[in-house]
Parts: structure tokens; sequence; C-alpha cells
């Protein structure tokens, strides 16, 4: 066979290899495009199926968050009533409110080592019972201009379940209060007596005491409805049993939680428990 004749079988033969090439590109090509439109068709599924699986997901969750809501008012109560029983139990009694300040001078103005107590009085009560008392005070704060603040001062029997911070602490002024609440500073006592003789700001005043009171003394109450109950009885030495066990150092080697055990076995026999 001739040169020539080999030269034009060789070009036809790379034409027809170029065919292959293309041919073997354009399988390859048609492949990736058939499982792209099937890969935007799933993709068109899924976002739909996902975006119906979320909707169904927060509806049920939102009830699901009012169901739990309830069922944490229900346990977060009984935990509540459970120091409250506590508190029925330690007999409490408020103290007596003493608000005061030290002062290195005797009543005729002579200096003296041992400082002595300064009491002050208060110029209202605002609330007083067997539960709490919460008085209004005048004091003086220690700054330049505005020289005396108008603050309350309270004391609850029921401190140990109260939500409200204390939130009043003034320079140099002590007191045995649970709740301290500053209301306003002024350069003279005159302008905060002028301040609380006015009805509307009397009525602010009022309403900084702890707005929880009023419901705690009710479930105060109703704790001591609760202990006449056995169960609630077990319930309460029960809560008592897990505080020495988990809250104190050595503490069921007191002689407090062998007291525990022991009234927790009678009353569980009482209860047919045993």
């Amino acid at each position: 066979m001739d040169l020539l004749t080999e030269y034009e079988k060789a070009q036809q033969r790379l034409i027809d290899l170029s065919d292959q090439e293309v041919n073997l590109n354009n399988m390859v090509k048609m492949v990736k495009e058939n499982y792209q439109d099937k890969l935007r068709l799933l993709e068109d599924e899924k976002c739909e199926n996902v975006g119906k699986a979320e909707h169904n997901r927060d509806t049920k969750m939102e009830v699901i968050k009012g169901q739990r809501e309830l069922l944490y008012n229900t346990t977060k109560k009984v935990q509540r009533i459970l120091k409250i029983m506590d508190i029925i139990k330690s007999n409490p009694t408020l103290p007596t409110l003493k608000v005061y300040y030290y002062s290195n001078r005797d009543e005729q103005g002579n200096y003296i080592n041992d400082p002595r107590e300064i009491y002050i009085d208060p110029i209202q009560t605002l609330r007083s019972d067997m539960y709490s008392i919460f008085n209004l005070y005048i004091v003086p704060n220690d700054k330049p201009k505005n020289k005396y603040a108008l603050i309350i001062r309270g004391s609850t029997i029921l401190d140990p379940v109260m939500s409200s911070p204390s939130r009043g602490y003034i320079f140099k002024i002590n007191d045995n209060a649970h709740i301290r609440i500053t209301i306003k500073d002024a350069p003279t006592k005159k302008e905060l007596i002028e301040y609380i003789a006015r009805p509307l700001n009397m009525q602010r005043i009022m309403d900084m005491i702890p707005n929880d009171l009023s419901s705690l003394i009710g479930e105060y109450h109703e704790a001591i409805e609760l202990l006449k109950e056995v169960k609630w009885q077990i319930m309460y030495l029960e809560s008592q049993k897990h505080y020495y066990e988990q809250g104190v150092s050595h503490g069921t080697e007191d002689p407090e939680y062998k007291e525990i055990l022991k009234q927790l076995k009678t009353l569980k026999c009482s209860n047919k428990e045993c």
C-alpha cells in the first residue's frame, strides 16, 4: 500500500476516533443531565416534605411547650410548697426592723472610741401583718448633693421563697431587713416628704412591695392544710431526707437525718406502705 493511501486511511481513522470521543463524552453528559433532572425533582420533593415536616413539628412543639409549662408550674408549685412547709416547721416570727448607722460621736458631740448605733425611725409603715412588715425611711446617703434617700426596708417570714431581689443598698446604712429598695434621692428631707405626700407617688411606692407576696401567703395557708395529710407529711420528710443525703456533707450521719428516717417509717406504716 502506498503512502498516500495510508494517509487517507489515517485521516479517516482520526475522524472516526474523534467521533467516538464525542459520543463517549455525550453519553457521560447525558447521564449527568439525567441525574441532574432527577436530583432537581428530588430536591423539590425534599424541600416540600421538609417544609411539611417542619410545619408539623412547629405546630406540635407549641402544644408540647404549653403542656411542659403546665407541668413545670405544677412541679415548681410543689417544690415551693415544700419550702413553705419548711418555713412553717421552723415556727417563724418576724424580727423588729432595725435601720441604723454608726457614729463616732456621743449625744453631746464628743468623740468616742467605740462607735454607737444610731437608729432611724420609719416615717411610715407601708404594710404590717403576721407575715411581713414594710417600712418607709428617709436616711442620709453620703452623697455630696442629694444627701438623703427615700428607702423601703422590709422583712417577711416567706423570704426563702420570695422571687424579688434586694436592690437598695445605701452606703453606711445598716439594717436587718430581707428586702431593700431605694426609691429616690434628694438634697433635703423636706423634698422627700413632699414627694410621698402626692397620692400618685405613694401608689408607686406601694407597688414596689414584691407582687408575689399575696400569692405566697395563700400558698402558706394551703401548705398548713396539706401538712395535715399523711401523704404530704411523707412527701415533706422525703424532701428533707434527700436534702441531708445530697445537700449536707456527711448528712446521713446527722441525728436529724436519723430522726427523719424514723418518722418516715412510722408514717409509711400508718399509711400501709410497709
